[in-house]
Parts: C-alpha cells; structure tokens; sequence
C-alpha cells in the first residue's frame, strides 16, 4: 500500500529541517530533494539551505555550494515561474528582519537568474513573521533554532 499525501509531505518536511539544520550543505539533487512530486503527491515549496553571512544578504562559502545545487535544480525541474519567500530569525527589529528577508531572497533570485534560470521569479519577505516549527524544537539548541529561521523556501510553479 502506497502512503498518503499526509504522510508523504511529513517526510518532506523532515528531510527539509534536517538540510536546514545540517552544519554542512546536502546535495539537493544528491538525495532526491530536487523532486516536486512522490507518487502523485505535488510538493512545490522547498525551503533551502542556503546561509547568509549573519546580519547581511551575502552568502557564506556553504551558501554559495547551496545556492549552486539549487539552480542545479531548478535547471533539471524547470518550472515556469519561482517565488523565493524569505525569513530571519527574531534577533533585531521585526522592520529589519523584513528588510533583510527581502534582501536575501533578492540576492538568491539574482545568483539563480545569473547562473541561468529563465523563468518568471518574484521575491517576498515574511522577516520572522513565519518562523520554522521543527518536528522536536528540544533537541535543537537556540543558535540551531535560529539557523532554521534564517531560510529562503522557493515555491515551484509548474
């Protein structure tokens, strides 16, 4: 017996916060991240691993092995449009934490364009108006919790 969306979108949810969480990129494309349908079942927002120098929108040398893997990606998906959905952690201004979620859901759509992505792209910031709820918040300490914040999720339109 086939498992259900429920079930199959738990998974996906718990291989996204274990990438995020990861102190070392995983290869998207490596571990079937790239896929945007099991089974029958449509997954179209990924959240990325993408990380930032702290307090600004420039990537880090892991968020740039990132961001290569995820314009592999899309190159492979090729879906028509993105929307790139930033957030931040709560350390600082919900104002700026906005600004900056912006920012770097700008700087990812730029890398992707840059690397090749034709597609329609739009960018939105939700500051830390939408924080990640991991499956076990306990087992992760406050600077874990807030790396898993600190995301850009891309939503695929096919």
């Amino acid at each position: 017996m086939a498992p259900d969306a429920d079930y199959i979108a738990r998974l996906d949810r718990m291989a996204t916060e274990m990438r995020l969480a990861a102190p070392r990129p995983v290869k998207l494309a490596m571990r079937g991240a790239c896929k945007v349908s099991y089974r029958g079942v449509s997954l179209k927002k990924k959240a990325t691993p993408v990380r930032y120098v702290f307090g600004t929108a420039e990537f880090t040398p892991e968020g740039i092995e990132s961001a290569k893997d995820l314009s592999q990606c899309l190159k492979s998906v090729k879906p028509a449009a993105i929307t790139l959905i930033g957030h931040a952690d709560p350390i600082g201004t919900a104002a700026a934490n906005r600004t900056l979620s912006v920012a770097r859901a700008k700087a990812l759509a730029n890398y992707l364009v840059a690397e090749g992505y034709q597609g329609a792209w739009q960018v939105v910031g939700k500051g830390e108006d939408d924080p990640f709820k991991p499956d076990d918040a306990s087992a992760y300490d406050e600077e874990t919790l807030n790396q898993l914040n600190r995301r850009v999720e891309v939503d695929l339109e096919q």
